[in-house]
């Protein structure tokens, strides 16, 4: 299995903390996106840009590696970056809306 981060790519997608996740009362799942196309990867995963079914919202959805996490016992960290994330909001930096385990 992979962690995985939907994370907000284009301004005029995505309406913010609260918005497609939170309107059903459910987490999202992979299954709620549809590829768009491979925008990056690194060291420990990668990005593709994605629509979100229900609202046609565009996202990048940033994938991890779980079993690399693991294996470099990074799990605490991915997590504090994740909090971090959710928290963040900045014109220059991308915004983290939600995180899920597949």
């Amino acid at each position: 299995p992979r962690t995985s981060q939907a994370m907000d790519a284009v301004a005029s997608g995505g309406d913010g903390l609260g918005g497609a996740f939170s309107a059903s009362g459910t987490r999202p799942q992979r299954s709620d996106f549809i590829d768009l196309g491979h925008l990056g990867e690194g060291s420990v995963g990668a990005v593709t840009k994605v629509m979100h079914k229900t609202s046609g919202n565009i996202y990048a959805l940033k994938v991890v590696d779980k079993a690399r996490i693991i294996g470099h016992q990074l799990g605490e960290q991915l997590l504090a970056e994740v909090k971090t994330q959710l928290k963040l909001a900045h014109p220059s930096l991308l915004r983290c809306y939600d995180y899920f385990e597949d």
